[in-house]
């Protein structure tokens, strides 16, 4: 289900900015950038246990939550992005 829906061609950088005003301001994590899309790790501030993933459809404007149906129901911590970096890319874009 999307988290929030933007007007698809959005610029990127708005798209951010509406997420994290939804999400109550996290701090930006991990940013890693594809040619139709965009994969955020966010954390609360000052709680490095609190990051969770978000991937941002350029092509209609949706973003999505992330969830890995484990029992980490508090978040997770800058290591698992980087883990969750290679997990969630897509075949054909670099390092998926």
């Amino acid at each position: 289900m999307p988290l929030v829906r933007l007007d698809a061609g959005k610029e990127l950088e708005v798209a951010v900015v509406e997420l994290l005003a939804a999400t109550d301001s996290p701090e930006i994590a991990r940013w890693i950038q594809f040619p139709r899309g965009l994969m955020l790790f966010l954390l609360v501030p000052g709680d490095t246990g609190s990051g969770a993933v978000y991937v941002y459809d350029r092509c209609v404007g949706i973003w999505y939550w992330v969830d890995f149906q484990d029992p980490n129901y508090a978040g997770y911590d800058q290591c698992d992005s980087k883990r969750f970096g290679r997990s969630v890319l897509p075949e054909g874009e670099p390092g998926g």
